[in-house]
C-alpha cells in the first residue's frame, strides 16, 4: 500500500510563496537557462557567470519517477560534504515535522503535488526552505533532475514590502489554491513577521505598512488590502 504524501503536500502548499520568492531572487541575478558548472566537492554552482554556494539535496529519476536523497546516492554517500544538508533533513527535520519522505533514502513521487515546476521541485522547495536556504535550483542531467539548495548570501531572504507582498501571495495562491491562510502564516514565520491570525483574515504588519488578507471558507485567497505608511 502506497504511503500518503498528505503532510508533505501541505508543506509544499504552505511554503509556496517563500519558495517562489527564492527562485525570483536567484533568477534576478542569473539567467535560469544560462550555462552552468557544478562542483559538489567545492559546494559551488556557477550559473550565468555567477558563483553560488550550493549543496545537493537529491535527485529525480525519470525512469523510476522516484526521489533519491544525496546522502543515499551511491555516487555521493553520507560522508561527502554536500550530503550535510540532506542528512540534516533526515535527522533533524523529518522526524519533527512528520515528513517520512525526508527520512527514507528514496520514495516515489507519485502523489506529490505540483506547485508549478514539477513534483521534484516541490520536494526541493520544502527541503531548501526548511534548512534556511535562500533558493533551490534544478539541474537537468538527461536521466533526471538534480536539485540543489542555494545557500549563498546573495539569495538570502530580505524583508517584504507592503507594495510587493500582495502579488507574492496571489501568485502562490494561484499555483496551489486553497491554502491561503497557511501560505500567509508560513511566509510570515519564515520572515520573522508577527502575523495576527483571525481565521478568516490574516494581518501582516510590515516595516513599511500593513497587509490584510481575506480568507474564503474553502481556504481560497480573497481580497488583499495593503496600506503603506505613506498611504493617505
Amino acid at each position: 500500500m502506497r504511503r500518503s504524501h498528505d503532510r508533505l503536500n501541505e508543506a509544499v502548499a504552505a511554503y509556496a510563496p517563500v519558495a517562489q520568492e527564492g527562485r525570483d531572487r536567484l533568477f534576478a541575478i542569473a539567467e535560469r537557462t544560462a550555462p552552468y558548472e557544478l562542483n559538489l566537492d567545492e559546494g559551488a554552482l556557477v550559473l550565468d557567470g555567477h558563483r553560488f554556494a550550493a549543496a545537493l539535496l537529491g535527485s529525480l529519476s525519470r525512469a523510476s519517477y522516484t526521489w533519491l536523497w544525496a546522502w543515499a546516492n551511491p555516487a555521493i554517500g553520507p560522508d561527502h560534504p554536500t550530503s550535510a544538508a540532506s542528512l540534516r533533513l533526515r535527522d533533524e527535520i523529518g522526524p519533527v515535522r512528520g515528513w517520512w519522505e525526508l527520512e527514507d533514502d528514496a520514495f516515489p513521487l507519485e502523489g506529490v503535488i505540483d506547485a508549478g515546476y514539477g513534483p521534484g521541485a516541490s520536494v526541493a522547495s520544502v527541503a531548501a526552505t526548511t534548512i534556511g536556504a535562500g533558493a533551490y535550483f534544478g539541474v537537468d542531467y538527461g536521466d533526471g533532475i538534480a536539485y540543489l539548495a542555494i545557500t549563498d548570501p546573495a539569495v538570502r531572504r530580505t524583508p517584504p514590502s507592503a507594495l510587493t507582498l500582495p502579488h507574492r501571495l496571489r501568485t502562490a495562491a494561484a499555483a496551489v489554491p486553497g491554502h491561503a491562510r497557511a501560505q500567509a502564516l508560513t511566509y510570515a514565520r519564515e520572515h520573522g513577521i508577527s502575523a495576527d491570525d483571525h481565521g478568516r483574515s490574516v494581518v501582516l504588519p510590515l516595516a513599511d505598512g500593513v497587509v490584510v488578507l481575506e480568507i474564503g471558507a474553502d481556504g481560497s485567497l480573497g481580497e488583499i488590502h495593503a496600506a503603506t505608511e505613506h498611504s493617505h
